[in-house]
């Protein structure tokens, strides 16, 4: 998935502030984390990890997934924007697959859906130009063939 103009500008610009809360937006608006895993890519490309990530403060997380709710997501969303450490950022996505499992199955789902409906249509696509290819060379073939009957005829008559 590709990252949007203005991720890409904050990135080029090293604003790492803008980086880091776009890249945590990411993480709600698309909990698949395909966008996230893209900003993060070209982010560390672009900044370095050393740059992008803070060292983790040492925050130990509850792990209980039973305690996990919108309420302790935020609370660790917040947490995420003053300790954008590796470990929090892991932790934020495990607690996402989990509170929006059913999205994430529907967003899967219909991105599998579109692709195989763009392979059909490009399936479609080219047999229209297969075909579109034939007619072509039956009409340069009959042409051909015209071409040699008028020269066999300007020929011999």
């Amino acid at each position: 998935m590709p990252v949007n103009s203005d991720f890409r500008d904050a990135v080029q610009n090293k604003n790492v502030l803008m980086v880091r809360i776009m890249m945590k937006d990411s993480l709600i608006l698309d909990p698949t984390f395909a966008e996230f895993d893209a900003m993060t890519r070209e982010a560390e490309s672009e900044l370095g990890a050393k740059v992008l990530y803070d060292k983790h403060d040492g925050a130990r997380f509850d792990t209980n997934e039973a305690n996990w709710n919108k309420t302790y997501l935020d609370e660790q969303i917040a947490d995420l924007m003053s300790n954008f450490s590796r470990e929090r950022i892991s932790h934020v996505k495990k607690i996402c697959s989990v509170i929006y499992a059913d999205e994430i199955d529907n967003i899967k789902r219909k991105r599998h859906e579109k692709s195989r409906t763009l392979e059909h249509d490009h399936d479609q696509y080219s047999d229209q130009g297969n075909d579109t290819n034939k007619a072509f060379w039956l009409i340069m073939f009959a042409f051909a063939v015209l071409i040699i009957i008028l020269v066999l005829c300007w020929w011999f008559f």
